[in-house]
C-alpha cells in the first residue's frame, strides 16, 4: 500500500497527470500592435468652418476596410475671439444612429481655448472620425482663427 502512495505521489510530482501547455497567447488586437493618431489642423474658412464661420468641423482619414478604429484620446486647440456657447464634440463620422462625445473646453491664455481627455468611441470601416467645435463667430482679432484636433487610438483587424 505504502508503495502504491510513493507511486502515485512520484507520478503527480513528475507531471504526468499534469495540463498540457499551450503555446504563449496572441493578441492581435492588443494597442501596441496597430496604433494611430492623427492632427488636423486648419485656419479659419468656409470649407471648414461654414458659411457662419462659428461651427468647424475636422475631419480624419477614413477608416481602411477590414479595420476597425477605436478611438481613446481626443486634444483639441482652437482660436476664438468670443467664446459664447462654445462646445466641442467628437465622434464617428456618418455613423446612425448619431454619436458623439462632448469635450470639455478650458481656456488657456488670451483667446486660446483647448480642451481634451481620454474618450473611448469606435469608428468602422469607410467612416472617419471627426471633431466638430461651435461658438459664436471662430476667430482671433483680426478675424484670424486658427483650430487644431488631434485623436489617438489603434486598429483592430474585423473579419
Amino acid at each position: 500500500m505504502k508503495r502504491l502512495i510513493f507511486l502515485l505521489l512520484a507520478l503527480v510530482a513528475s507531471g504526468v497527470f499534469a495540463q498540457p501547455r499551450g503555446p504563449a497567447s496572441r493578441d492581435p488586437d492588443a494597442p501596441a500592435r496597430q496604433p494611430w493618431m492623427q492632427t488636423v489642423q486648419f485656419g479659419q474658412d468656409t470649407v471648414s468652418c461654414g458659411s457662419a464661420l462659428n461651427a468647424c468641423m475636422g475631419r480624419f482619414d477614413v477608416v481602411p476596410a477590414g479595420k476597425r478604429l477605436i478611438v481613446t484620446h481626443v486634444s483639441i486647440g482652437i482660436k476664438v475671439a468670443d467664446p459664447t456657447n462654445l462646445q466641442a464634440f467628437t465622434g464617428p463620422d456618418g455613423a446612425t444612429p448619431p454619436f458623439t462625445h462632448l469635450v470639455p473646453m478650458s481656456q488657456g491664455s488670451d483667446e486660446w481655448f483647448t480642451g481634451g481627455g481620454s474618450i473611448w468611441y469606435f469608428v468602422e470601416a469607410g467612416l472617419r472620425p471627426y471633431v466638430y467645435v461651435a461658438s459664436a463667430p471662430v476667430g482671433g482679432i483680426g478675424g484670424s482663427g486658427v483650430a487644431t484636433f488631434s485623436l489617438s487610438g489603434y486598429f483592430v483587424d474585423v473579419p
